[in-house]
């Protein structure tokens, strides 16, 4: 990773102490084609395009909420797909050797590649892991109650997902996520 690129992407967060009733966890991806060379898009009814993502079950990972938020909002079953990627944490270890709190890559990891803080509108905030997935294509109808809205899923190149996006946010995601996969 590049320096530069590094200083962009830090963002510094004040302290600060949420209680559970204060913040909700959610999760999503950022799915790709078995070619890895398009994106499954979400668009409402009002016509935003977004992508797929939806609140953590009690019990729950965040791995399994983002692939279950995936399928019942898309109808595509979806896996994480293993990727290289840089990350802070600390490699897994039986030895209780200490790492300093540096950047590391690391190969074939499916942790999450972001994640995003949003103000919910009761106050709360909403505290979304973002991960990379892959799709064979197998659809079904997902598993959206009734009361829920529906939503026109899509694949799209990278360009024209990048361009499709309603949220600047999510641009830079899908950019981070296709660097990543390349």
């Amino acid at each position: 990773m590049q320096a530069s690129s590094d200083k962009k992407e830090i963002i510094c967060i004040n302290k600060c102490r949420l209680s559970s009733k204060c913040f909700v966890l959610s999760a999503g991806t950022v799915t790709f084609d078995q070619k890895k060379d398009r994106i499954c898009l979400v668009q409402n009814k009002k016509g935003e395009f977004f992508l797929p993502k939806g609140r953590k079950n009690v019990g729950e990972s965040l791995e399994e909420t983002a692939i279950r938020e995936t399928y019942e909002e898309t109808g595509f079953l979806c896996k994480l797909l293993p990727v290289t990627m840089p990350s802070r944490a600390t490699p897994r270890s039986e030895t209780k050797e200490h790492y300093p709190d540096i950047v590391r890559m690391f190969e074939s990891v499916t942790e999450p590649i972001s994640i995003s803080i949003r103000p919910g509108s009761d106050g709360s905030q909403k505290i979304i892991f973002w991960f990379i997935a892959i799709t064979d294509g197998s659809y079904t109808k997902g598993t959206q109650m009734e009361n829920e809205q529906q939503f026109h899923v899509n694949f799209y190149t990278l360009e024209d997902a990048i361009a499709k996006l309603t949220f600047d946010e999510d641009k830079e995601l899908v950019k981070n996520a296709a660097e990543i996969v390349r």
